[in-house]
């Protein structure tokens, strides 16, 4: 399960954290991730702009499949609200 209040645009108000619970039951683990304040847009200029300059290697957005996933996934989610059932994610 994944819970999340980041948003792409943070301050010092309000912080981007992961609240992270890997596994099930009494197995599940918790953790948080916090992300340093920033302007989500001007992250993902910039690393561009370092890729154009430097290469590939210095790209820090999503990768093509990790598009392709994110698609899929907001593509499932009414779906499921329509269905009130879990839609599994190829």
């Amino acid at each position: 399960m994944w819970q999340t209040t980041y948003r792409n645009h943070t301050s010092a108000e309000q912080p981007g954290v992961l609240s992270l619970r890997a596994g099930s039951g009494s197995q599940a683990v918790d953790g948080i991730i916090e992300t340093p304040p920033m302007n989500g847009f001007l992250a993902e200029a910039e690393s561009l702009e370092r890729m154009a300059r430097e290469g590939a290697a210095h790209w820090i957005g999503a990768i093509p499949q990790e598009s392709i996933d994110i698609m899929m996934t907001l593509e499932a989610l009414p779906r499921s609200a329509r269905s009130g059932a879990a839609e599994r994610v190829a």
